[in-house]
């Protein structure tokens, strides 16, 4: 296992409080801030960068201007799903947290209007797709002002008294077919509400992870089985596996098909962390990766992993405490990649091909015609 920091798009600069996923062989990142104090420290909304899995280039795409396109933003969600990336919520630089949903089309890169969600404004939440339904649960935002805003399971915590905001456990969902909204019909014991928490899926089964209630910062792990319909309510850690400590703003994704990849975050004594977790979702216990390397905590970014989910890569985000002010020493300016083993020779040596071809370097006269088909079919195969 390898750590390696590579730099960032010189058009991306420092970011944290983002949005990112995964579609196909390339990773999204859209929105979130930077280094800079002004008043439009929020990046623009009509930028959106991509990391290709397969060559490693970073590529700056331009949304186009129509009605559609939201304001500068933080802590949204956006969730891919058919050539579609839908954009939901958020914590805007003129409306502050606001409730509205998107689409943007990863093909000709144009946002569209869609319904209006049936919550209340809110950031920091989570979301995912399962067959042709795109679901989001959790946040932090004002309190449902009418019972549309809210199902009969929904429970808001006020963070003060006179200050009517808290934490909430809405599960609602969004039709892509049908193009209608509804909240899911859910047996079992709800998790608390909850924002700033992790989020993987393996199938129909639904892993929420740590996260922020009140003062709180947990270390809790939920399922949600969708074929059943069901919460596990919290899971037990099992015998004596450690467990690292309350958490929320971490990077979290899925390794192979068996682990959950927890790095960073922040404290309940607002300490910006730089610690790795694996937790085993089949014996349902922890373990620290120890590293002979030193990494910079990261906090308020997220994680993915790669090409065949041999790696893992958590992008930029947050280094030093929130209570720091924003500036270039309070944030990382690249991104992370974890190795679990070495890459296949075969990729090394189509993705060198791939760049000299790019570049120039070669020429394919003196190949046989097959040669580039057959890489070109080789680079489908690993991009699935």
């Amino acid at each position: 296992m390898s750590f390696n920091c590579y730099p960032l798009s010189e058009s991306l600069k420092i970011t944290y409080g983002y949005c990112s996923f995964r579609y196909k062989h390339r990773i999204f990142v859209y929105g979130g801030c930077d280094e800079d104090s002004t008043d439009e420290y929020f990046k623009p909304p009509d930028i959106i960068h991509d990391l290709n899995l397969f060559t490693g280039i970073w590529t700056e795409h331009v949304i186009k201007e129509n009605l559609a396109l939201p304001n500068r933003r933080v802590y949204s969600l956006m969730v891919p799903h058919n050539d579609t990336a839908y954009l939901f919520c958020g914590f805007d630089s003129i409306e502050y947290r606001i409730c509205d949903f998107r689409g943007l089309d990863l093909n000709t890169f144009e946002f569209k209007m869609l319904s209006k969600p049936p919550v209340s404004e809110r950031d920091k939440l989570e979301g995912w797709t399962y067959q042709n339904d795109i679901y989001f649960f959790g946040g932090y935002g004002p309190m449902p002002v009418n019972k549309d805003q809210s199902n009969s399971h929904s429970t808001h915590k006020p963070y003060q008294e006179y200050y009517n905001f808290g934490w909430n456990n809405d599960l609602v969902a969004y039709n892509t077919k049908t193009k209608s909204w509804f909240h899911p019909s859910i047996k079992g014991p709800l998790p608390s509400g909850r924002a700033a928490y992790g989020l993987v899926q393996f199938g129909h089964r639904i892993y929420f992870v740590c996260g922020r209630r009140m003062e709180r910062r947990c270390s809790e792990i939920h399922i949600l089985d969708l074929h059943e319909g069901e919460w596990s309510g919290e899971i037990q850690i099992s015998g004596k596996s450690p467990v690292p400590e309350g958490r929320s703003w971490m990077a979290c994704c899925p390794v192979g098909d068996q682990y959950i990849y927890v790095q960073g975050g922040i404290s309940n004594q607002d300490k910006a962390l730089s610690d790795i977790w694996l937790f085993n979702i089949n014996t349902h216990t922890w373990s620290e990766i120890l590293t002979q390397q030193v990494l910079a905590p990261r906090l308020a970014c997220r994680g993915h992993s790669g090409l065949n989910d041999n790696y893992v890569i958590v992008i930029s985000g947050r280094r030093e405490d929130i209570t720091v002010q924003v500036s270039d020493e309070a944030c990382n300016k690249d991104y992370l990649v974890w190795e679990l083993a070495p890459r296949s020779l075969k990729l090394l040596s189509l993705r060198t091909l791939y760049h000299m071809l790019n570049k120039g370097s070669i020429q394919w006269t003196f190949l046989e015609k097959v040669l580039p088909l057959y890489l070109q079919t080789e680079y489908l195969e690993l991009i699935k």
